[in-house]
């Protein structure tokens, strides 16, 4: 089977949608011929643009043609999921279109599209997918992670921060509610919030005058070097709001065997189960509390055995299965 993924930032940086890529290709490989189509790897990209992701679909359409591939799957949205399936309507590839942009407006662009099939990254997608577009074809496939990579044996870094230590891995788009993190840890006797990604002046002000340099850290980090990251902390967080597609960092965390204290919403319920506490995070007394009793609880194994039923393998096997149903 010839799979192609059209990825425009693939190499270039890694959020969630780059690493699905990687991640499901790597074990696609195995049994199919895959192609990534994907941007210049000597250009820098200082913000997400919709013109160069349409530029640099229109130039890769004449070699997905002549590669003819059986599953072309777009994950930049828009216009590149319509020129994508514009392909498929004069060839005898399938269009399959993720829901990586999460419920909303471009999520419902590629609904309209009527993809070959529709992947909704959790049950609240898929129920939200159905309402929105009955006739289309859906399918609910997780993100995964790579649970021998994020494992709870690795090596911590040497990170000085006061101990414990409270994880979150976001950038500074304003649904991941960071300022929410921020006050809930200052709320604590002791203990550190250590965020991994580029913060706003705002929340970087705010983390120094409520938990000054000893308790709070920004920083970025390699994604090669993450595991140790999660594992330098003693507890994970992320207080994003509804906007948040999935969340792999939860994932990611759990699969070093840390609590999470999350959001409680359907998504949320769905990806922790019994793996942390969930809390409106509005709520910042309440929010504190969680994290207090997440820190002095043990775990177990608990996050490690949620993660698993995510790993990458069940993800690809779960993909293997739709593609070869689409092109029987």
């Amino acid at each position: 089977m010839k799979i192609a993924f059209l990825s425009f930032y693939s190499g270039l940086i890694d959020r969630g949608v780059e690493t699905f890529v990687k991640e499901l290709s790597s074990r696609l490989k195995k049994n199919n011929k895959v192609t990534i189509f994907k941007g210049n790897k000597e250009k820098k990209i200082s913000k997400y643009s919709n013109l160069s992701t349409l530029l640099f679909t229109l130039k890769v359409l004449p070699k997905i043609n002549r590669t003819k591939p059986d599953i072309i799957y777009p994950l930049n949205g828009r216009w590149q999921a319509f020129f994508c399936r514009l392909l498929a309507l004069f060839s005898k590839s399938k269009i399959v279109i993720g829901g990586h942009a999460g419920i909303g407006r471009d999520d419902l662009f590629n609904l309209w599209l009527w993809p070959n099939t529709f992947v909704a990254l959790s049950i609240k997608g898929r129920k939200w997918a159905q309402k929105m577009a009955p006739h289309v074809k859906l399918a609910r496939i997780p993100h995964g992670v790579d649970i021998k990579k994020f494992n709870p044996r690795v090596k911590p870094l040497s990170i000085n921060l006061e101990k414990p230590i409270i994880l979150t891995v976001a950038g500074s788009e304003d649904f991941k509610r960071i300022d929410l993190a921020i006050k809930a840890v200052a709320k604590l006797p002791k203990g550190s919030l250590l965020i991994a990604g580029s913060q706003s002046e705002k929340n970087l002000s705010l983390g120094r005058s409520l938990l000054g340099n000893k308790r709070f850290l920004v920083s970025r980090f390699d994604h090669q070097v993450m595991p140790q990251v999660y594992k330098t902390a003693d507890l994970f967080t992320l207080p994003s709001n509804s906007r948040e597609a999935f969340g792999v960092c939860y994932l990611e965390a759990m699969a070093e065997n840390l609590a999470v204290v999350a959001p409680n919403d359907s998504l949320r319920r769905e990806i922790i189960g019994q793996a942390g506490y969930l809390v409106n995070p509005k709520n910042i007394d309440q929010y504190a509390q969680k994290l207090s009793r997440g820190l002095e609880r043990d775990w177990g194994n608990i996050p490690r055995k949620q993660a698993e039923k995510f790993s990458w393998e069940k993800v690809a096997q779960d993909y293997q299965t739709l593609f070869n149903n689409l092109v029987k």
